[in-house]
């Protein structure tokens, strides 16, 4: 799963994101560019760095465990 979220209203369409990604994991597609769920991700975060008009972000979801009684 890639945790990439492209704001559009700041991509400029450089594609420099596209060109730096070792995995294919941004592409254009219907003339936006988004991130490829399809690719094989390896959360390098080359795109969020390169991207001069921080529009690429990356999230992570945070999975707390309950405590199991007894513990």
């Amino acid at each position: 799963m890639i945790n990439i979220e492209i704001n559009q209203n700041l991509c400029d369409h450089c594609n420099l994101c596209i060109a730096s990604c070792p995995s294919g994991g941004i592409i254009v597609s219907n003339g936006k560019v988004v991130a490829d769920a399809s690719a094989d991700c390896r959360d390098c975060r080359t795109c969020e760095s390169i991207c001069g008009r921080n529009a690429i972000n990356w999230y992570y979801e945070i999975v707390l465990n309950k405590p199991v009684p007894g513990d």
